[in-house]
């Protein structure tokens, strides 16, 4: 630190020093080459592991992002105590990468969800029945809106928010869709 211009020595906002407002955005350019080469490295590892599975490079496609995220995430973490940072600031970043990691989390679910989606309209005995392919377009879209709706939850309660409210008038709102969609459903059962 010594070796730093006067000017980045000074506080800046949040009691930080200017250096430090700096080091964040880079550190986290930085996690993210990181989380690049970590996540190619597992790629390379996973793909002898899962080729016998038909579903493997579709799986390990949709997962790049996903895992480069999450291990650019992980580095962050681990580096952060590096940048010195106020308490404050620290639990404010450790929040936010904890909302993050939740985030990332449950967007891997989600493209699993689509590949197993994709994998059951590719199968045999869903290509014989009309009605299985339909359920299951139907199954995958209520199972993306499902992670979705978690995601959004998990994401909300490590920034702090209270989502029993949310919870509860979900749990309203389900009801008078679940009444509206009656007929519907009586249908797609029938």
């Amino acid at each position: 630190r010594e070796r730093l211009p006067p000017a980045l020595l000074t506080h800046g906002p949040m009691a930080l020093y200017y250096w430090q407002w700096l080091a964040i955005p880079v550190l986290a350019a930085l996690c993210l080459l990181a989380g690049r080469f970590l996540s190619w490295l597992g790629g390379l590892l996973a793909k002898p592991l899962l080729a016998r599975h038909s579903w493997s490079p579709q799986l390990l496609e949709r997962l790049k992002r996903p895992t480069t995220l999450g291990w650019a995430l992980a580095v962050f973490a681990l580096l952060l105590p590096l940048l010195a940072l106020t308490i404050r600031a620290e639990d404010l970043l450790e929040r936010l990468l904890r909302a993050l990691g939740w985030l990332t989390f449950f967007w891997a679910l989600l493209r699993i969800v689509i590949v197993i989606g994709d994998e059951i309209a590719r199968a045999d005995w869903a290509r014989t029945r009309p009605s299985a392919r339909s359920l299951s377009a139907v199954g995958v879209s209520l199972g993306k809106v499902v992670v979705a709706a978690l995601a959004l939850m998990v994401a909300l309660s490590e920034l702090g928010y209270p989502v029993t409210s949310v919870i509860a008038g979900l749990g309203i709102g389900g009801i008078a869709v679940a009444l509206a969609a009656q007929k519907t459903v009586e249908n797609l059962f029938g």
